[in-house]
């Protein structure tokens, strides 16, 4: 009986032990709004956004760079609803991982077309390096012709 009461007590204090330095030790990653922007002013000139109408939907269009500075592009994801500058809060209405299509002379390209109906509040988030990267984000205009 005694023997099960040492192991248990060893199994317990290794996962406590376990549980606690890991969170001491793991590493937070904090991105705001405020860094979100500076980003989007920074690197905003190298996203093209084209939203094409025709026949009740439209084409999306996008081309952005695969690097900006050291951070190598990791993915894209279009949102439908409120922009998240926070991933932990899930305020919008759809999201889906888009993969490019095309990737040529330093930029990668991705395309979805969208019923008029559904065409407002779309943006596209596009991450950069691994784990606390960097992401840039962009509304898509909708005009109707």
């Amino acid at each position: 009986m005694s023997f099960l009461n040492g192991f248990y007590y060893q199994v317990l204090s290794f996962i406590a032990l376990t549980c606690f330095a890991s969170s001491v030790c793991a590493n937070s990653c904090y991105t705001t709004e405020d860094m979100v922007n500076e980003w989007n002013q920074k690197y905003g000139e190298e996203v093209q956004i084209i939203a094409t109408e025709k026949d009740g939907e439209f084409l999306v269009e996008a081309s952005f760079p695969l690097k900006l500075g050291e951070s190598e592009f990791e993915d894209i994801w279009l949102f439908k609803g409120k922009p998240v500058f926070d991933a932990t809060l899930i305020d919008y209405d759809f999201s889906v991982s888009i993969a490019p299509w095309k990737k040529e002379n330093g930029y990668g390209h991705i395309y979805y077309t969208v019923k008029s109906y559904l065409a407002s509040e779309n943006y596209l988030s596009i991450s950069y390096g691994e784990n606390c990267g960097m992401y840039i984000q962009f509304p898509v205009i909708f005009t109707t012709q």
